[in-house]
């Protein structure tokens, strides 16, 4: 893959990833997340948006050969980047920030994003099952300029690093086992609570990350405004829900506006999880463009 240029090496992975993933396990989620979050689509739509998917995914595992050529911008690669005014973290520089983002585009780019603006930060990550496989994706991620915490015991690491004041990475769209059930797609989802009680707690904020892919194996990442709310009555937990909620409603943004840069392989929903009601205050419809 490194004999190829960035762009030709995704378009390989694209290709045979687009063929093969669509028969593999994972795929039964993705029809059922896809049905989900799109039900005016029919089988062949859905179908559609599973092997585009697939397609995004398989150039995502091909460029891991290539995160140095698209972090230095060389090869006919690279990122662009667009950053919302007024974060602090970016603008004072006087404490770190909680980075979410989704698993969209090519989102192993969303730690380059926040390291290219000169912020030290720390990713969660979820370690492969084979050991020599986790080193490689490890080495390959050293131009991404960030630290790696594994996800199985991240808790009291990411305490420790942000008391460093270095900033944390965290993916958030997947289904959450300890979660709460907050809204997506009109559904709820169990979704973490942590990034927003984290920076409730320590008075940091939360900012979204969008991580874009432009053409080949060029990028965009946008660096949003911060996920602000008023206090809730309920405390801290009632005003991370509401951050969450937030949370979900641009994440169904990113997805409603290209929905095959979504690689959504694992179970989002509960089988047996209704359809949200209407005493959920906050829905998908009420959600602002990236702010």
């Amino acid at each position: 893959l490194r004999l190829l240029r960035p762009a030709q090496s995704a378009a390989f992975g694209a290709w045979v990833l687009r063929g093969v993933g669509p028969r593999q396990g994972k795929s039964k989620h993705l029809r059922r997340n896809f049905s989900i979050a799109f039900p005016e689509l029919d089988s062949n739509g859905v179908e559609r948006l599973v092997r585009q998917a697939w397609s995004n995914f398989g150039a995502c595992l091909t460029e891991y050969a290539h995160l140095d050529h698209i972090a230095q911008g060389c090869r006919g690669a690279g990122v662009e980047y667009v950053v919302a005014p007024g974060i602090r973290a970016l603008e004072a520089r006087d404490r770190p920030a909680i980075f979410v983002t989704a698993h969209y585009g090519n989102w192993e780019l969303a730690a380059l994003a926040v390291a290219h603006q000169r912020i030290p930060v720390t990713a969660v990550y979820s370690p492969l099952q084979n050991p020599g496989l986790d080193q490689r994706l490890a080495r390959y991620r050293e131009v991404l300029g960030c630290h790696l915490v594994p996800r199985a015991d991240s808790m009291r690491p990411l305490l420790t690093e942000l008391k460093a004041g270095r900033s944390i990475g965290l993916l958030v769209d997947q289904k959450v086992e300890n979660g709460d059930p907050l809204p997506f797609f009109g559904r709820d989802k169990m979704t973490t609570l942590i990034p927003a009680r984290l920076a409730l707690r320590h008075g940091l904020e939360l900012v979204p990350i969008r991580i874009q892919r432009l053409a080949g194996s060029t990028f965009r990442a946008t660096i949003c405004e911060p996920i602000t709310v008023e206090p809730e009555p309920g405390g801290e937990v009632e005003t991370a829900r509401q951050m969450m909620i937030r949370v979900n409603q641009m994440f169904e943004r990113w997805i409603h506006e290209d929905p095959g840069q979504w690689f959504c392989g694992n179970r989002r929903w509960p089988k047996d999880r209704p359809a949200t009601g209407p005493n959920v205050r906050a829905t998908p419809s009420q959600g602002s463009p990236d702010k």
